[in-house]
């Protein structure tokens, strides 16, 4: 077990989960007490109380990790795993996207984690998902799961070393698929800055090579993704954000806490969709795999799809994409729609004052 540039405490867990695996893979068992001790031999000086805690907080996880008898006081002893035995892909991945998507650690602490977990993977020719099924549609999703964690790493070392990425942008047909794009089209070279997670996509917050402003990029329909090399086979360097005079004291933590989109309580809702790529990427991007699409006998230029959300989300999303979506059941959901339309029909026929 060694040090990582992480920030403190942290990453306990991950350390922790490390020291089982050695253990576990040389047939050896840990005490809390040996655990607290190896901890300190890297300088991270925990209580007792924090060892015990992490490692109740990985056994609901992981109920395979191993632990002996208790001590007279109550203390679980002989802790150990072997990583084959506990983890699989899909549940490595899962822990990726949250380090992924954490509002409160740096690029360089989340690079780092990255490349912990991917260690704690199973691993095999081509990667492993074993809770992919096995059928042709799983093994598109195998294969679409595999490159959006390859384009993480790729994009994580990227952000960490301010290296500038290019990429195609590919775009989801109303079967959910992920289609490449045409040649010659929709190509970007982008200096990447943050990632973050917003329903069940992915994002990439990044400004293109040319360009002032920052744009998102869905992770999930980039192609081809690489780091530039300057003719001499160099990685080439990307401004950092800070050296940008527009953006300048610009707060990340700020700017994730106020672009938030939950969906709490969900009922099943109906809804007629443009037979447009922005539809469907925004409609599978939204509700994933609560998403059925059916051909609409009312016209050929509109499906039907059913999906799961909630719906008072649900009103502000359709509002969102009135142009390419309607909502035709539940009936209430419908009528609030339309009562919120008309409030802001009325509202925006208001002339403005002229000290607004």
């Amino acid at each position: 077990m060694h040090i990582r540039d992480v920030g403190g405490k942290k990453a306990i867990p991950f350390y922790i989960l490390e020291a089982l695996q050695e253990a576990g893979e040389k047939g050896e068992t840990l005490t809390q007490k040996e655990i607290q001790q190896k901890l300190e031999a890297i300088g991270i000086h925990v209580s007792a109380n924090t060892i015990r805690d992490n490692l109740s907080i990985i056994q609901a996880f992981f109920p395979n990790v191993a632990s002996g008898n208790k001590t007279s006081f109550g203390h679980k002893t002989g802790w150990s795993f072997k990583k084959s035995d506990v983890f699989d892909a899909s549940q490595v991945y899962f822990l990726m996207a949250l380090v992924q998507s954490a509002r409160r650690i740096s690029p360089r602490e989340r690079n780092d984690l990255m490349k912990t977990l991917r260690k704690l993977a199973p691993q095999s020719e081509g990667g492993t998902f074993a809770s992919i099924p096995n059928t042709q549609k799983g093994e598109e999703a195998r294969d679409r799961t595999y490159k959006f964690f390859h384009n993480l790493e790729i994009i994580g070392e990227a952000i960490e070393c301010s290296y500038y990425i290019e990429f195609d942008k590919g775009y989801i047909d109303r079967e959910g698929k992920l289609c490449p794009p045409e040649p010659n089209t929709h190509h970007y070279k982008v200096a990447p800055y943050r990632i973050l997670s917003r329903y069940d996509s992915t994002y990439l917050l990044g400004i293109c090579k040319g360009e002032e402003e920052m744009r998102n990029f869905t992770i999930e329909l980039m192609c081809n993704v690489h780091i530039v090399q300057n003719q001499d086979g160099k990685k080439q360097s990307s401004p950092k954000l800070h050296e940008l005079p527009k953006y300048k004291g610009f707060d990340f933590n700020r700017y994730l806490d106020t672009h938030l989109y939950g969906f709490p309580n969900t009922s099943a809702i109906t809804l007629r969709v443009n037979k447009n790529p922005a539809a469907f990427k925004a409609l599978y991007s939204a509700f994933g795999d609560s998403v059925h699409v059916y051909d609409d006998d009312a016209g050929k230029n509109t499906v039907i799809a059913e999906v799961e959300a909630d719906k008072h989300a649900m009103l502000y999303w359709a509002m969102l994409y009135a142009d390419l979506v309607e909502v035709i059941k539940p009936k209430d959901l419908r009528e609030n729609i339309l009562q919120a339309l008309q409030t802001a029909e009325k509202t925006y026929k208001k002339p403005v004052a002229k000290d607004a």
